[in-house]
């Protein structure tokens, strides 16, 4: 079994209210709903929160509630300890071992049912694969155009640039950068077993990963970043009344 698994809570320090918050007149969190409701290998929805908005907005889309209890509903909670708790609830309280697991984020609108079909034919295809995540590339945010700033408020390199050959000016002399842009997480349950193993900062990607390229953009944690996925959305065919999933219905 496919089962389609979204995280979000209440309380978002950041933003207060980002995965509720209307864009195109619906709630953020509803449009990676959306593109799992369409998707027909996902056999179930699961929603993992502590707040009764977000709940309610998941009922929308036949989604099971994980109540998050409030120790993983804090600002400084992991995102691993938050997967391993809705894993264990799936399996024990509902009896259900899934095959893979497809991670939602609530403020994360770029998931398209397109992106999920191909991600989750990658992974069945390929046992030897843990996840597969979309990437997106970046150079202008490479690691070698990276900085920080010093005690004494001067600009120094955020990494040891002496790992990198033929440094230059021109961006795409060097190799292409890609980040992860979280629109598609699609993982085998060890991932989540074993995610202190996995790859840091988001463990739950195991350690082999296939990068599924996207024109996805970006998790949703500031105001100006509304407007980029509006306009993702509107080149997508989403409009204040209609989806490109109407005519499923």
């Amino acid at each position: 079994m496919i089962v389609a698994l979204q995280i979000g809570k209440g309380n978002s320090q950041g933003l207060p209210g980002k995965n509720i918050k209307p864009i195109l007149g619906r709630p953020l969190m509803e449009y990676p709903l959306m593109a799992a409701k369409n998707c027909d290998s996902i056999d179930k929805i699961f929603i993992s929160t502590d707040s009764d908005d977000i709940g309610k907005i998941a009922s929308k889309y036949d989604a099971t509630r994980i109540y998050r209890p409030e120790d993983l509903s804090k600002s400084e909670t992991l995102t691993e300890d938050v997967l391993i708790h809705a894993l264990e609830v799936i399996r024990n309280k509902h009896g259900i071992n899934p095959e893979i697991i497809v991670l939602l984020f609530c403020n994360v609108a770029t998931t398209t049912t397109l992106y999920l079909d191909q991600s989750i034919e990658i992974l069945r295809n390929d046992s030897t694969l843990d996840s597969v995540f979309s990437v997106r590339e970046y150079n202008m945010f490479s690691p070698i155009r990276a900085r920080k700033l010093n005690k004494d408020g001067l600009i120094e390199p955020y990494v040891d640039l002496s790992q990198f050959e033929n440094i230059s000016s021109i961006r795409d002399d060097q190799e292409t950068c890609y980040y992860l842009e979280l629109g598609i997480q699609v993982l085998r349950p060890n991932c989540i077993d074993n995610i202190w193993d996995g790859m840091p900062p988001a463990g739950w990607l195991g350690n082999k990963s296939y990068g599924l390229v996207t024109d996805g953009n970006f998790d949703v944690d500031a105001e100006w970043q509304f407007p980029v996925v509006e306009r993702w959305l509107r080149n997508k065919g989403f409009t204040d009344s209609s989806t490109p999933y109407d005519q499923k219905k």
